[in-house]
């Protein structure tokens, strides 16, 4: 399969529906604690329903997805999306809006692994990813920017969930242009167990790592708001982050693998670390804002290279898929266990766990190399 401008523009604007529920999360959450009065491990926990819901079905996706037709699959997860937004804005139950984002994570995890369905049958994925997270990062910015005029508004949260849901609908009707089926090889690759130790290791450390920052970025909002930055102050870092992420991404689909997959790896755990410690310190809103743009640069600029370590590390080549559900578990424990670490010892704790986690598991990716698979 070909590397066509409408195969990628396709990956590219599904990965951002896919991605949209997660990018928007620092807004949600802290939205969610000022209208519903949650602590912060209740709010945690909303994020990791989401992730809850992207993982089973991505985990369960390598088993059916490519056995019935795709493009009908993605349809209806685009419904189910949108239809969970919807109903969220009429809901103000702790334990409704849980189940809520669970469905909402079906529709996204369905939509996501589609992605990586189609990016499986590629060749010199590098630059693909890329633009995927590019994508993301962008469709993110534009989200973090307008939902502050929905929550500032008289339409408040509601009004704020449901333009979510639609802007994630006008995105996510990409998957018209996917194909009713894929190849019967990836479907075989797929379902294939394999023992390549060192891949799922690669895989456990890429999820933890992912885990570690879906943790601080749940929360990065509340930082914030403990140094009393306003909101308008906040939202608006929150979109120079994106920017970052999206010239991050950008950059990597130029670089590909000019300099290899590790140093780029080492150049993001260097500037994740510089930002968290950054993050423990008192700050004003021009210093936050520098702090996320490193942070989501760093962030997307890294794990464009740690994905592309995934699919060398495949011998198969027919695994990509199982990126998302490692996405997912990071993203239900990161932001669970952030919210408990917060509630019991402070945020200070919390972002050297995040730092800790992220030298090590990103040590174990590079290191992979020496133990002869890279």
């Amino acid at each position: 399969m070909q590397n066509t401008f409408k195969t990628t523009t396709t990956i590219a604007l599904m990965s951002a529906t896919g991605a949209g529920v997660f990018l928007s999360l620092p807004l949600l959450i802290g939205a969610f604690i000022d209208v519903l009065e949650l602590t912060e491990q209740q709010a945690g926990l909303l994020g990791s329903s989401y992730f809850g819901g992207f993982f089973v079905v991505s985990l369960t996706a390598i088993f059916w997805l490519t056995k019935v037709s795709c493009r009908l699959s993605g349809i209806v997860a685009v419904v189910i999306l949108f239809s969970s937004f919807l109903l969220m804005s009429i809901q103000r139950d702790f334990t409704a809006l849980a189940l809520l984002m669970v469905t909402a994570g079906v529709g996204s995890g369905v939509i996501f692994c589609l992605s990586l369905v189609i990016i499986n049958q590629l060749k010199n994925t590098e630059g693909v990813f890329g633009w995927k997270i590019f994508a993301e990062q962008v469709c993110g910015a534009f989200l973090l920017f307008t939902i502050p005029f929905f929550l500032d508004s008289k339409y408040g949260i509601s009004g704020a969930l449901i333009y979510i849901g639609t802007i994630l609908l006008f995105t996510g009707s990409a998957v018209l242009f996917v194909r009713p089926t894929y190849s019967e090889s990836a479907q075989r690759g797929q379902i294939t167990e394999n023992k390549d130790t060192y891949f799922w290791l690669a895989l456990a450390a890429f999820a933890i790592c992912f885990g570690a920052l879906s943790g601080v970025w749940a929360f990065v909002e509340r930082l914030a708001s403990e140094q009393e930055l306003t909101s308008s102050e906040i939202s608006l870092s929150l979109s120079i982050s994106l920017i970052g992420g999206a010239l991050g991404s950008f950059i990597a689909a130029f670089q590909k693998n000019k300099i290899g997959i590790h140093k780029p790896i080492l150049i993001s755990t260097l500037m994740l670390v510089c930002v968290l410690a950054g993050y423990s310190q008192p700050f004003n809103n021009v210093i936050f804002a520098i702090l996320c743009f490193i942070l989501s640069f760093g962030w997307n600029y890294g794990l464009v290279y740690q994905m592309s370590k995934l699919v060398t590390l495949d011998t198969t080549k027919t695994k990509a898929v199982l990126i998302s559900p490692a996405l997912a578990f990071g993203g239900i424990f990161g932001p669970a266990l952030a919210g408990l670490v917060i509630t019991t010892s402070g945020y200070l704790l919390m972002l050297i766990v995040a730092v800790c986690v992220i030298i090590v598991a990103n040590y174990t990716i590079i290191r992979i190399k020496n133990s002869g698979c890279g």
